[in-house]
């Protein structure tokens, strides 16, 4: 076998590896998403708005929207006393509450935490079923960004129909029998 000292000189691509990327980018038929590093309320919102219809309810340090079996929080996951207008923040934390629900079923709990990879499920101090995810920015594009927001609010409408049933059958538990 043939072994070869790595070279850190060497140009195993072309030597003109960067001209042809600069040409092919300035061709317009590659059109790199834009990368961002931190973001403000505003741009949160916009992003937001393509797959949540509800109206955006601003808060102290946070985006609230009231969805029909949900209300969806979104906030810095860092500490700040305050977020609003155009100051930026580089990592958001989504946090979505089942409304007027209680839940103690710890083993559906753990079926939801399986179903669900990208989310975190678990239930608050107020017994409300909670689905969250952290998004640290550094080197994200805005179509990833996008992306992870469209498939955190699919997993949540596939976990809707399954609280939708929950509460069916709650209901029809706690009804009065005659």
């Amino acid at each position: 076998m043939n072994k070869k000292s790595f070279d850190k000189d060497s140009n195993p691509f072309g030597s003109d590896l960067n001209e042809d990327l600069c040409q092919i980018m300035s061709s317009g038929h590659y059109q790199p998403g834009e990368i961002i590093e931190n973001v403000t309320m505003f741009d949160v919102t916009q992003l937001i708005e393509e797959v949540v219809l509800e109206d955006a309810i601003y808060e102290k340090n946070r985006i609230l929207y009231k969805l029909d079996y949900f209300d969806l929080i979104v906030r810095p996951l860092e500490a700040v006393t305050s977020w609003s207008g155009e100051e930026t923040v580089s990592s958001l934390y989504f946090e979505s509450r089942v409304k007027n629900f209680s839940f103690f079923d710890y083993q559906l709990l753990s079926e939801f935490n399986l179903r669900y990879k990208l989310l975190k499920v678990f239930i608050n101090n107020e017994n409300q079923l909670c689905f969250c995810f952290p998004l640290i920015l550094e080197g994200v594009t805005t179509e990833h960004l996008l992306g992870a927001i469209h498939s955190y609010m699919t997993d949540l409408q596939s976990a809707r129909k399954m609280i939708k049933e929950l509460v069916c059958i709650k209901d029809i538990n706690t009804s009065p029998k005659h």
